[in-house]
């Protein structure tokens, strides 16, 4: 779920909403210091609770 000004904007899984090109999260995904580890997240391959510490 992606949040715009304290409303509801999107839901969506979050492979989903990786992909939509343009998508407000994905901007902020992609603009964030930790891109990789929460691509990584959406994909599953981040499955251990020691991956969160990175955010």
């Amino acid at each position: 779920m992606a949040l715009n000004e304290g409303h509801f904007a999107k839901f969506d899984s979050l492979k989903s909403l990786f992909q939509k090109e343009g998508s407000m999260f994905k901007a902020l995904v992609d603009e964030s210091g930790n891109k990789d580890t929460l691509y990584d997240m959406a994909e599953g391959k981040a499955a251990s609770s020691s991956n969160y510490s990175q955010l």
